[in-house]
């Protein structure tokens, strides 16, 4: 590695982790505030002091205060150094990845990409949500990326076969990218759609023949059902309650929550959960439109691989807890000491909410900078070239 290479190198790793220190403002202010919120100078959240410049450098000053607010001692949490060397690490990578030492237009591009997925990630990590702030905007951001950049998706297994008649390159990348959004977005709201159905099921309540005539909020609210009003109000909204009068012959909608609750009758009340979050499906819109229709599915196939591993982990871990639980039931109790897996514990081991948002941005910025060595990967399965 010659000087020049070394210096473009150096920069790369130190512009990473100040765009980092600018992911961890967007991690903590857009979900609550939107985009004016990022605006104003950082301020320590338990004292409120502002924080000066020298102390906002990446990775360094949280090592020179000894990870403590200058003014209060409060601790400041270890993820913010972790965000910014995971940032530059990413900026470093992908440099690394272009040809010739230099930056380019798709460069700074892929750069702005990478730092829109690691935010996503870490909100979705966070709160299990994908703002519109970012997930909205990126998908024009691959259009976009293919007019500046088009050799990036004009050369493609995509485009050689589903635009070969368009000779132009910034044409071509535009037709694949826009082909992208739709295919990425599509295959996602399908699976939503799918696992939705496959997880929803249908409460079918009898009301017995000596209860009182009452609403249905305060029914559902009653000891046995214990529905929040709010919770009812949600489903009636939502269409997910039926009633079936003693008299009648089918269920009707309920559209009111003072709805009579007679003796005798029948609630159906649909309990439906989602399979994914529809901002999964605009996020792998957006990665779509970066990578290609053929380059959105190999994301989807990445993410899949990555979740089920973390899904087979997780297995693991509800087993080693189990085992725990049995093994110390065995013992006498007299030497029961130590602390055991609580059934609360074992729960939470298999039951675990897992936002898929981090394994689709993991997807999409593996096959954004090794599409090549992916593609090679999955062509051994499926027959296909290129």
């Amino acid at each position: 590695m010659d000087g020049v290479t070394l210096v473009f190198g150096i920069f790369a790793a130190l512009f990473g982790l100040a765009v980092g220190s600018f992911v961890n403002v967007v991690v903590h202010r857009l979900p609550e505030g939107g985009w004016r919120s990022l605006l104003g100078r950082s301020r320590c959240p338990r004292c409120s002091a502002d924080i000066a410049w020298y102390d906002n450098l990446p990775v360094v000053a949280w090592v020179l205060l000894g990870a403590r607010c200058r003014r209060c001692r409060t601790p400041i949490s270890a993820r913010y150094p972790v965000v910014e060397l995971s940032c530059s690490l990413l900026f470093l990578w992908a440099w690394w990845m272009q040809p010739g030492p230099g930056y380019s237009p798709a460069l700074i591009f892929i750069w702005i990409a990478l730092a829109a997925l690691l935010a996503l990630s870490l909100i979705d990590l966070e709160l299990t949500i994908l703002p519109d702030e970012i997930t909205i905007p990126g998908l024009l951001f691959g259009p976009l990326l293919a007019l500046i950049a088009p050799h990036l998706l004009a050369d493609t297994w995509g485009a050689r076969q589903l635009a070969p008649w368009i000779e132009h390159e910034r044409l071509r990348a535009l037709v694949v990218s826009v082909l992208g959004v739709g295919t990425g977005a599509a295959s996602v709201a399908l699976i939503r759609a799918a696992g939705t159905w496959a997880y929803s099921s249908v409460e079918i309540l009898q009301v017995p023949a000596d209860a009182r005539p009452r609403r249905l909020d305060t029914y559902l609210a009653s000891a046995g059902m214990k529905r929040s009003s709010a919770e009812v109000q949600r489903l009636v909204e939502d269409q997910q309650i039926l009633w079936k009068a003693p008299t009648a012959t089918n269920p009707v909608l309920v559209r009111d929550t003072a709805q009579p609750i007679e003796p005798g009758g029948e609630l159906r009340i649909r309990n439906e959960r989602e399979a994914m979050g529809f901002g999964d499906v605009k996020l792998q819109g957006a990665i779509g439109g970066c990578v290609g229709p053929e380059g959105s599915l190999l994301a989807f196939a990445v993410a899949s691989v990555l979740g089920a591993l973390l899904g087979i982990a997780n297995i693991a871990r509800l087993y080693v807890f189990l085992v725990q639980r049995r093994r110390a039931r065995q013992r006498p109790r007299s030497h029961r000491i130590e602390r055991r897996p609580t059934a609360w514990s074992v729960a939470n081991a298999a039951g675990r909410l897992i936002p898929f948002g981090p394994f689709l941005a993991a997807g999409a910025a593996i096959v954004l900078l090794n599409r090549r060595e992916v593609l090679s990967v999955f062509a051994a399965f499926s027959g296909l070239h290129g």
